[in-house]
C-alpha cells in the first residue's frame, strides 16, 4: 500500500554535501567554506547516521538544486545567485559524473527527488547494514531531513503516521522476514526491491496490536509528542489508516 523511496543521488559529494565546523560554518569536502542561500540547504542523514540514530542534531547539510526530477535549474542564477556562483565554480566536478542518468539533464541535476523528499516525517532504513532497523525521522528546525541514496524511506505527513509505520516495521515478525531475505554477502543487503516485498497489510493483521500501540507510543515519545501508550489511537485496519493519512 506504500511505495518505498530512495534518498538523494547527486554523485558530487565533495560539492553537494556540507559539514558544520566548530564555529557553525558550512564546509565542503574540499575544505572550502560555503555560503549559499539557506532555502536550498537541508539537514542530511547518511547510512551510518540513520543506523546509529543520529537524527536529533544532524552535523551535515545537503544542497538541493531541484524539487522535481528534471526541473530547470537555470532559474537558480536569479533566484539564488550565491548558490549558482558556487555551482559554476565547481562545474567540472558535475561534468565528471559518470552515470548516464545525468545525460540530457539540466546542469547540476539530482535524482531521487520529488514531493516525497520534502515530507516532514520519514521512516527510513540504511541499505548498507545487515541488521534492519527502521528509524522515525522528524524535521530539524522546521526543515525536512534528506537522506542520501544509500537509504530508503516511506514519506509520512504526520508524526502519528511515521510512528505507526516504524512500530509495524520494527515488529519481530517483520524483522525476521527481512532477515530471511537478506543476502549477507551483498554490498547493499537492504534494497528497495526487498522492502517492497514486505506485505504491510498481512503484517498488520498478524502483529500483536497492543505491542504495535506501545511501539508507536515510544516512537512518538522520542519525537517529544506523547508519552503514554493510551494516547495513541491505532486504526481498526490498515485500510482505515491509509484512508486517514493518505
Amino acid at each position: 500500500p506504500v511505495t518505498w523511496r530512495q534518498g538523494l543521488k547527486h554523485d558530487a559529494a565533495s560539492v553537494m554535501e556540507l559539514t558544520y565546523d566548530n564555529s557553525g560554518r558550512l564546509r565542503n569536502k574540499l575544505g572550502e567554506t560555503v555560503i549559499v542561500e539557506s532555502e536550498y540547504l537541508y539537514p542530511l542523514l547518511k547510512s551510518s547516521d540513520l543506523f546509529n540514530e543520529a537524527n536529533s542534531n544532524p552535523k551535515r547539510a545537503v544542497i538541493v538544486t531541484q524539487k522535481l526530477l528534471g526541473q530547470n535549474t537555470h532559474n537558480l542564477q536569479q533566484a539564488a545567485p550565491q548558490l549558482w556562483s558556487y555551482l559554476i565554480e565547481h562545474k567540472n566536478i558535475f561534468e565528471r559524473r559518470k552515470s548516464s542518468i545525468y545525460d540530457n539533464q539540466p546542469p547540476f541535476a539530482i535524482f531521487g527527488i520529488g514531493d516525497y523528499s520534502f515530507a516532514p516525517y520519514k521512516v527510513g532504513i540504511s541499505g548498507f547494514y545487515k541488521t534492519p532497523i527502521f528509524r522515525v525521522i522528524g524535521p530539524v528546525d522546521g526543515r525536512p531531513v534528506m537522506l542520501d541514496d544509500t537509504c530508503y524511506f516511506i514519506p509520512c505527513h504526520s508524526p502519528q503516521e511515521a510512528a505507526f509505520f516504524a512500530s509495524l516495521l520494527n515488529d519481530s515478525l517483520c524483522l525476521e522476514l527481512i532477515n530471511s531475505m537478506i543476502f549477507l554477502d551483498a554490498k547493499r543487503p537492504i534494497t528497495k526491491k526487498l522492502l517492497q516485498r514486505v506485505d504491510l497489510v498481512s503484517l498488520f493483521n498478524l502483529v500483536d496490536k497492543q505491542k504495535l500501540v506501545g511501539g508507536a507510543a515510544r516512537e512518538l515519545e522520542r519525537l517529544g509528542i506523547v508519552s503514554e501508550p493510551e494516547a495513541v489511537v491505532w486504526p481498526a485496519s490498515i485500510e482505515d489508516f491509509l484512508v486517514e493519512y493518505f
